[in-house]
């Protein structure tokens, strides 16, 4: 379990990194994207705002050139220095717009022919203009537009050149003599203009424009600007949705970390086969284990809450409210249960105490000692059966002889005295008690010495139904009905036929003369995992708890006139078997004697 919880551990914490380095990936993405795309567009609109103002500021120059030509040509006066002139008039007008850099008309020979800086007139044009001029055609209409860099290093600046063309005569005319016949009545218009007009019109000019880039700078550097600070909260906010996303991922992993803790420790602790029971200060109890529920036969639903004084046994109340003031405090008690049988049982207070050793209430655990008991009861009965048995030895070779001894010189007697006389009586006793003598010495030789079993295949449910047969009788004599429940079937054992018969024997009889006033016998057999169990039951005086170890010690009885080894030889020929007996009496209710013996 606890590599269980260490490897979602670690999945988790490996997985982050990778998720925050993807999402933070994807998000520089995104506002790279983002940015480039507003300020690929911020430009895009600052360069046709600059179109626009270089076309509207070349419309003005020559539109205004143009109506200077109309009227010099009403005049009669038109000429390309009368052109030049009314052109380096506009530009001189337009010279204060702001953002102008420079204005100025250069021919096809290359030649600078006006200019919004006199200085410059006369002057060659720069490499990009001579260029634009050597593919003018007299149909061109073409404008070229663009940022331009100088290669002195100067400050970069934006440029637009349009082909300029003299105005031709249809566009000289007024509107109201631009008639056949309106032209013919015209005083004004000589032969020598209408000769000249085609020659005029076919010479191109190129028209040039250049702004200053400080207002397209000043916005391309604030859109960045916006776009930085933008790109920063948006990066901020996807940080902390990131951070977010993480915190939430390992709040959810530190919950399942903990819920797998609690359950692991839960189960931990449910499966514990020592006794736990924990409490608070006020002394409730807080957790109560299966192991605690089953030793002190309590109801786990009615415990946890309650106080310890309310659910625990008075004798283990008594001993905690009268126990020193030590943390640890330890003591063994005996209970009564369910079966009948007293359990020993450990248990162990200790105080629950935090950092600064404030108490936090206390833990019990309580410990099965039973089975080492029984353990140890059995260890003594083995001691004790082999010092009987060396006893035993001893006394029967010391006893027998004499015996022989006294029942020869019995008989001796016996055939000397006078039939029908007391002294024959007396004789035939001392005969009698010698034989008494004789076999009780011999059961005690029988309860001591190595058991020589003539083991064979035995059906357990034969066996005990032959013994039952045996039995019937005396049931009957004293009213008591035998109810037989017969489960085992054709399972088998490996025994003795004759001793295990004497022990069923020996079970059912006790059982019948514990019931003086009738009753009924119930006998059983079943299966338990390797085991053929056998179950005799009887509902008559039952046996005081006081005495209910002592029962299978040798020469230990309660009845008139025993001898007390039938139960010590029953209990000795089912270990001789490798069996199990154990006996649960309650006292007026009756008592069950169940033998466990191996299957074959």
């Amino acid at each position: 379990m606890s590599s269980e919880i260490k490897s979602k551990t670690g999945t988790i914490f490996y997985a982050s990194p990778l998720i925050f380095a993807a999402a933070c990936g994807l998000l520089a993405l995104i506002i790279a994207v983002f940015a480039l795309n507003n300020y690929q567009r911020e430009k895009k609109l600052m360069g046709a705002s600059l179109k626009r103002e270089a076309t509207a500021i070349l419309g003005l120059v020559s539109a205004s050139s143009r109506g200077a030509q109309r009227r010099g040509f009403m005049r009669g006066e038109i000429s390309e220095e009368n052109v030049i002139q009314s052109i380096t008039q506009v530009i001189e007008n337009s010279s204060e717009y702001p953002g102008l850099l420079a204005l100025y008309l250069v021919d096809k020979q290359g030649l600078v022919r006006a200019h919004s800086n006199v200085s410059y007139v006369g002057e060659k044009a720069d490499i990009n203009t001579e260029d634009i001029l050597e593919n003018l055609t007299k149909e061109d209409s073409r404008d070229v537009a663009g940022i331009i860099q100088p290669t002195e290093g100067s400050e970069a600046f934006y440029r637009m050149s349009v082909i300029y063309h003299n105005a031709g005569f249809k566009d000289l005319l007024p509107t109201q003599l631009r008639g056949r016949i309106g032209r013919m009545k015209d005083p004004r218009l000589s032969p020598d203009h209408m000769n000249m007009m085609p020659e005029f019109s076919a010479n191109p000019y190129l028209l040039v424009v250049e702004l200053s880039l400080d207002e397209y700078n000043s916005a391309v550097r604030k859109q960045l600007l916006q776009i930085v600070i933008l790109s920063v909260v948006l990066l901020l906010v996807g940080i902390g949705g990131l951070l977010s996303l993480i915190l939430v991922q390992t709040f959810k992993g530190s919950q399942l970390r903990l819920k797998t803790m609690s359950t692991f420790t839960d189960t931990l602790v449910s499966s514990l086969p020592v006794g736990l029971i924990a409490t608070a200060p006020n002394g409730e109890i807080r957790t109560c284990n299966r192991s605690a529920i089953q030793m002190l036969n309590l109801d786990q639903l009615k415990s946890v809450g309650k106080r310890l004084d309310d659910v625990l046994d008075k004798q283990i109340v008594s001993l905690l409210n009268n126990g020193n003031d030590e943390k640890t405090y330890h003591w063994e008690i005996r209970l009564p249960a369910e079966s009948g049988d007293a359990k020993s049982l450990h248990v162990t207070k200790l105080a629950i105490e935090d950092k600064a050793r404030v108490n936090q209430g206390i833990m019990l655990l309580v410990q099965d000692l039973s089975q080492l008991r029984e353990l140890e009861d059995q260890l003594q009965r083995a001691e004790r059966d082999a010092v009987v048995g060396r006893m035993a030895a001893g006394v029967a070779h010391e006893l027998r002889n004499p015996l022989s001894s006294i029942k020869g010189l019995a008989l001796l007697l016996k055939s000397k005295i006078e039939q029908d006389s007391l002294s024959l009586q007396t004789a035939d006793l001392l005969v009698d008690e010698v034989e008494r003598l004789n076999r009780s010495i011999s059961e005690l030789l029988d309860y001591a010495r190595p058991a020589k079993l003539e083991v064979r295949n035995l059906e357990i449910d034969e066996l005990l139904a032959k013994a039952v047969m045996l039995v019937r009788s005396d049931a009957e004599a004293g009213s008591i009905v035998i109810e037989e429940n017969y489960y085992c079937g054709a399972c088998q054992i490996m025994g003795d036929e004759d001793k295990l018969t004497q022990v069923m024997l020996n079970l059912c009889l006790n059982s019948i003369q514990a019931m003086a006033d009738g009753g009924t016998l119930n006998i059983s057999t079943s299966m338990e995992e390797n085991w053929a169990a056998v179950e005799i039951t009887d509902n008559g005086s039952g046996i005081a708890p006081d005495i209910t170890s002592k029962i299978f010690e040798p020469y230990f009885t309660t009845k008139h006139g025993g001898t007390g080894l039938g139960l010590a030889m029953s209990a000795k020929i089912i270990d001789d078997h490798k069996g199990q007996i154990q006996i649960s009496s309650h006292q007026g209710r009756g008592t069950t004697v169940s033998v466990k013996l191996p299957l074959y």
